[in-house]
C-alpha cells in the first residue's frame, strides 16, 4: 500500500482525530510521499522494556539501558549514531540478549548487560519496518512487521517460517504458550501454531487493530480497535463473548486489574468494565486523547494522556492525581516495582519516571 493509498483509507474509514493521529504516525515511519520517490523523514516514538534492574530505550538512531533506580546510562548501541539504524520496536530479552528490530528491515541481538552485538539479520522482513516489539517464548523469536508478516526465528538469528497476513502489524502478538496471537491492520485476529505458523482459526474484529490484546488467566483475549469497539475473545476457538461500544477509537491494550478491565480511547474518556460481561462499571474524562496504554500500580491505573500528561486513577473512578510532562504521550506507560515510567514524544525528556504519587524521581534524555 502506497502513500496515497494509505491516506485515501485513512480518510475513509477513520474519524478526524483517529485518521490524523495514524496519519502522523505514517509520516513518521518515513513512507514515500510522492511519486517521484521523495521520502518523508522519519522520526521516532520510544519502545521501551524493563527487565531487572534495568530499563531498555529504543528511540531515534540508538538503544539505551538505564539503571531503573536513577536512570543512569549503562550502554548505548551503536556507539555513534549510523544512518541505516533508527529504531521504534520495544526491545525483548531472551537468553541474556536483547532482541530488537529496526526501521532498516533488519534485527539485532545485543548482549544485554553489555550492548555488544551477537549477531543481526539484515533485510529481515522484505521491505517492511519492525514497529511492534517481538514476542519471545520458549527461546523462539517471533517478530511482526509493516511488510504484513510475523517471523519467527531461533536464538541465533535463523528464520524458522513466516506467515503473511493482508494488513501491517503493528502490535505485538501474545501466547498462551499453545497458541500465537496475532491482531493485524487488516480488521482480523489470527491463532497461530508456534511450532510451523499455521493458521489455527482467524476473526474479523471489525477494524483495525493496532496494540496486543489482553491475554487472562481464564484463556480470554480483550482486544481495542479503531472502530470503536473493545472485544472479549474466547482464545480456544476465537469466538467473541462480548462486544462493548465505546465513545471513540481504542489505541491501547486494555488492563486488567481490581477485578476491572480498564482502558482510554480517543474522545479521552477511561473506562471501567466487568471483564466477565462486558458491562460498563463506570467512566471518567482524562482531558485529552488517550493513546497508549495505562499501567496498574497499588493505588490504580496511571494513562498517558497525549497533551495532558499522566493521569493517575483510582479503581473507583476517582482522579488521584495528574502530572503534567512536556511532549507527546502515545508509548504506553511502564511500570516496575516502585516507578511509572513514561515514554516521550517530542519532549524535554525520552523517559520521565514518576513515582506512585506522580512525582518525578528522574529523567532521561539523550546526548546529541
Amino acid at each position: 500500500m502506497n502513500f496515497y493509498q494509505t491516506y485515501s483509507w485513512l480518510k475513509t474509514t477513520l474519524r478526524p482525530r483517529s485518521w490524523v493521529l495514524m496519519l502522523f504516525v505514517l509520516l513518521s515511519l518515513g513512507l514515500t510521499a510522492c511519486g517521484g520517490g521523495r521520502a518523508v523523514t522519519a522520526s521516532s516514538w520510544p519502545g521501551a522494556s524493563v527487565n531487572g534492574d534495568r530499563l531498555y530505550v529504543a528511540f531515534d538512531s540508538g538503544i539505551w539501558a538505564l539503571n531503573l533506580q536513577d536512570g543512569k546510562q549503562v550502554w548505548r548501541y551503536p556507539a555513534e549514531s549510523e544512518k541505516n539504524k533508527f529504531f521504534y520496536a520495544s526491545p525483548s530479552i531472551v537468553d541474556g540478549q536483547l532482541v530488537v528490530g529496526d526501521f532498516s528491515n533488519s534485527i539485532y541481538a545485543l548482549e544485554s548487560a553489555t550492548g555488544a552485538e551477537n549477531w543481526s539479520v539484515v533485510g529481515a522482513s522484505g521491505k517492511g519496518r519492525f514497529i511492534a516489539g517481538a514476542l519471545i517464548q520458549d527461546e523462539m523469536i517471533y517478530a511482526p512487521s509493516a511488510d504484513y508478516k510475523l517471523s519467527a526465528y531461533d536464538t541465533a538469528g535463523k528464520l524458522q517460517w513466516e506467515f503473511v497476513t493482508e494488513g501491517a502489524l503493528w502490535a505485538k502478538p501474545v501466547s498462551d504458550g499453545e497458541r500465537i496471537y496475532l491482531p493485524s491492520m487488516d480488521h482480523n485476529l489470527y491463532a497461530l501454531d508456534p511450532a510451523d505458523g499455521s493458521l489455527v482459526w482467524k476473526l474479523d474484529l471489525g477494524g483495525a487493530a493496532v496494540a496486543s490484546p489482553l491475554l487472562d488467566d481464564n484463556g480470554t483475549l480483550f482486544v481495542g480497535q479503531v472502530g470503536d469497539k473493545v472485544l472479549a475473545i474466547t482464545a480456544k476457538n476465537g469466538k467473541i463473548a462480548w462486544e462493548f461500544a465505546s465513545k471513540s477509537e481504542v489505541w491501547a491494550t486494555p488492563v486488567l486489574s481490581d477485578g476491572k478491565l480498564l482502558f482510554g480511547d480517543l474522545s479521552g474518556t477511561i473506562y471501567a468494565l466487568d471483564p466477565k460481561t462486558g458491562k460498563e462499571i463506570w467512566t471518567m474524562q482524562a482531558g485529552d486523547a488517550v493513546v497508549g496504554t495505562g499501567a496498574a500500580f497499588t493505588d490504580g491505573v496511571a494513562f498517558p494522556v497525549e497533551d495532558a500528561g499522566v493521569v493517575a486513577v483510582d479503581f473507583a473512578g476517582k482522579e488521584l492525581w495528574r502530572t503534567p510532562v512536556n511532549g507527546k504521550l502515545y508509548s504506553g506507560i511502564l511500570v516496575s516495582e516502585n516507578l511509572l515510567l513514561v515514554p516521550v514524544t517530542k519532549g524535554e525528556t525520552l523517559i520521565t519516571a514518576l513515582d506512585f504519587n506522580g512525582k518525578e524521581q528522574w529523567s532521561f534524555l539523550p546526548e546529541k
